[in-house]
């Protein structure tokens, strides 16, 4: 049985919502099934959370939030749903494309238009789900093959900081949190870092039987966490110990938390 594609609507304009979605159903009802529709970015950001969608049709001009606002709710989602702008205007296509776009259709649609976007989502799919294979296949080797980390939980790790070398046990490492190129570096009883290296050279050179990458974004050291508290359905406070402060986390990385420590 092939899969379908679960589907997010979203536009301010109900008339759009409604077009959209009987020309997806109208032509592409075995590929696509559209599982919600939102008006607003922050409903949007809310069902993206609880339906876990492949793909969202995102509206750019809205009231309140434009369509852009809600591409930072959709790093921490399980599965990072293929984002296809459709609009009434063009001079916004670029930033579109920057942003990873899948693609970008001007409204009125098109069928024809219409159909190779969805071509071009279940190419990149396709595409994904083979490297998602490929990782998991990698991950399997390394529960028989552990990695050796650069690092062991007492060496010291020397960090540049504004002219000046800060010294810290790697065990004194709270948590790694990325931010584009830069990580910030959550040390304990000591001011946090911001780091120009990768989250995925901290993965590779911090003690894994420390650490533990919770999501993309994230990696905690495991011995230090004190408490989870849950804010709202969408986020929750993380206690480290030797850190005054809470750091926000998703639901989905808060779950992996609890899952781990289970």
């Amino acid at each position: 049985m092939i899969h379908r594609l679960k589907a997010l609507v979203v536009d301010d304009e109900r008339l759009a919502r409604k077009l959209l979605k009987e020309m997806l159903e109208n032509k592409h009802l075995e590929d696509i099934e559209v599982v919600g529709e939102a008006d607003c970015v922050s409903q949007a950001a809310l069902l993206s959370i609880e339906l876990q969608p492949d793909v969202i049709f995102l509206d750019i001009q809205m009231p309140r939030e434009g369509g852009f606002s809600l591409l930072p709710h959709l790093v921490g989602l399980q599965s990072r749903p293929s984002v296809i702008f459709v609009t009434a205007f063009d001079e916004y296509a670029v930033r579109a494309f920057e942003a990873n776009a899948l693609d970008y259709l001007l409204k009125p649609l098109r069928e024809e238009r219409l159909d190779a976007s969805i071509k071009r989502l279940q190419a990149s799919r396709t595409t994904a789900h083979a490297a998602a294979d490929s990782l998991k296949e990698m991950e399997d080797k390394q529960r028989i093959f552990p990695k050796q980390s650069t690092y062991q939980p007492l060496d010291i790790i020397a960090f540049k900081d504004n002219g000046s070398l800060l010294m810290a046990k790697a065990s004194d490492i709270l948590a790694v949190k990325s931010e584009g190129a830069y990580c910030h570096i959550f040390i304990a009883n000591r001011k946090t870092l911001m780091i120009n290296r990768s989250i995925s050279y901290w993965e590779s050179h911090l003690p894994a039987c420390t650490f533990e990458r919770v999501s993309r974004s994230l990696i905690l050291n495991k011995g230090r966490i004190s408490a989870v508290k849950t804010v709202n359905r969408e986020t929750a406070e993380l206690y480290l110990e030797g850190l005054s402060e809470p750091i926000l986390v998703s639901r989905l990385e808060s779950a992996r938390l609890r899952a781990a420590f289970a």
